[in-house]
């Protein structure tokens, strides 16, 4: 009896032990199930009238309105950031979109430059909005520079875009070559201008932010004078009517040279260091690398240029004198020329 007893206490007390062991589990079960929190399935519709981060992201300028908004953009392959490009085609683009019942609608587009294989870098510190008249104008400076040497040709060019009609745009085009006297800037000429804009204040405003950009090259002074000494090389050029800059290559030598005599040093004036130097009693002549033939006539004292050119290739000289007045040059490719130092025609 007893036995018995005991064993069904032993049962009892082991079913009670697993009645508390599930109670517990169920309790942690629960208290599981209480801490978890339902994720939100609710959309967000888009804000009315945005514009998206893709549009954005890939823009140089927006001009929003109610209606909808200007874009100018560039399409690239390969950009730093969104003023400077290098790829093997970059295409400088304005559009208007509108916005229709919350969707985006590009209503029209205008190419407005394109170049390949180059870099183009867009000036963020000249770029200027301006209110004139009824409309707002972009003020805007685009510097394309071929990839490479072949070509050294500089080239800037300037845009006023009215953002509140995009048919009315203009531009201005100032091409030259690097300025040895100033960096980062070129000496050159304006082109002829395309597509006057509408307002005739907006094109004089427009003239006058070219005309005083740091990229081109300000004289002042005498220096607006051709015979100014450090504007030898275009007198050189005028006086003799040629255009020596070449990727690769080099100018055919005049019969007839012409030339002007300086009393200041012509010789390291841009601060670049001669690379050839030869001398006899009357002449002492010098070169650059790839640049200018310049000399100095001892019995004068006075400097004078010889040939004015550059090129990436082919233009370097070795030099040597045949007897006191002649001068031979050779070129990279083993061509040489003799020059008359003494027939040269100076001019005032």
């Amino acid at each position: 009896m007893n036995k018995n007893r005991t064993k069904i206490g032993t049962i009892s007390y082991m079913m009670l032990f697993l009645c508390m062991i599930l109670s517990c589990k169920n309790k942690e079960e629960k208290i599981t199930e209480d801490k978890t929190v339902p994720v939100s399935l609710e959309i967000k519709e888009p804000k009315q009238n945005s514009i998206t981060d893709s549009i954005k992201n890939n823009s140089v300028f927006i001009h929003k309105t109610p209606q909808g908004f200007t874009r100018i953009w560039m399409d690239s392959k390969k950009n730093a950031g969104k003023y400077f490009y290098s790829d093997t085609l970059n295409v400088f683009n304005i559009a208007r979109y509108n916005f229709d019942q919350n969707l985006l609608k590009k209503s029209k587009q205008i190419e407005l430059y394109r170049n390949e294989w180059s870099y183009l870098q867009i000036d963020s510190a000249s770029l200027k909005k301006e209110i004139i008249g009824q409309d707002e104008y972009l003020f805007l400076t685009l510097r394309p520079e071929f990839m490479g040497k072949a070509i050294p040709d500089r080239l800037v060019l300037f845009y006023l875009l009215n953002l509140n009609n995009i048919d009315d745009h203009s531009s201005l085009a100032y091409a030259g070559y690097s300025n040895p006297y100033c960096e980062g800037c070129i000496k050159g000429d304006f082109l002829p201008a395309e597509n006057y804009p509408k307002n005739k204040k907006a094109w004089q405003q427009f003239q006058q932010y070219a005309q005083k950009s740091k990229f081109i090259s300000q004289a002042k002074g005498a220096e607006k004078n051709i015979s100014y000494l450090k504007n030898y090389e275009q007198k050189w050029e005028k006086d003799n009517q040629a255009d020596n800059h070449y990727g690769a290559g080099y100018g055919i030598i005049p019969e007839s040279l012409q030339s002007t005599y300086y009393k200041d040093k012509l010789f390291n004036l841009d601060g670049s260091d001669i690379d050839t130097i030869v001398e006899n009693e009357s002449y002492i002549v010098g070169t650059y690398f790839r640049g200018n033939l310049l000399g100095y006539d001892q019995n004068k004292k006075l400097y004078f240029p010889i040939i004015v050119e550059s090129c990436a290739y082919s233009c370097n000289k070795t030099l040597r004198f045949l007897d006191d007045h002649t001068l031979q040059i050779t070129y990279e490719d083993g061509k040489d020329f003799e020059i008359k130092l003494d027939e040269i025609i100076f001019k005032k």
